[in-house]
């Protein structure tokens, strides 16, 4: 990327941190930084470069937070500045629990519209 032969895309909505360093390295590559920017960004590549189980599992909890907001969102349930405020909430762990109370919500959310539509074509409707 230093060069400018590789241009991953990153999506604008992406917000795992190997997304920002794709973002600054790009950004650096169109300009001439200084030194000290380049070493900082390299050993932060280096860090996920190393730890790749957490760079992992990063990107997997920025890939269900996308998920779940199309979900909520895109159903009328939520609007995207309440997701989001949710999502910005807490470490991993706190985000891990986040997320499982979603889908929890959300299988709930499936049941109900799974009875009602049983209801509806039993000809019983109650709500």
């Amino acid at each position: 990327m230093e060069t400018g032969r590789v241009k991953p895309f990153v999506h604008k909505n992406n917000t795992s941190a190997l997304a920002a360093i794709f973002r600054d390295s790009l950004r650096l590559a169109k300009v001439d930084a200084p030194k000290d920017l380049k070493a900082s960004i390299s050993k932060a590549f280096d860090h996920w470069h190393d730890n790749p189980l957490a760079c992992l599992l990063d990107l997997g909890l920025s890939k269900l937070w996308r998920d779940y907001a199309h979900i909520f969102v895109g159903s009328d349930l939520v609007t995207y500045a309440q997701f989001a405020a949710i999502e910005a909430q807490g470490d991993r762990v706190k985000q891990v629990m986040h997320l499982c109370s979603l889908q929890r919500i959300l299988e709930l959310l499936m049941l109900a519209k799974q009875e009602r539509t049983t209801r509806k074509a039993q000809g019983f409707f109650f709500f």
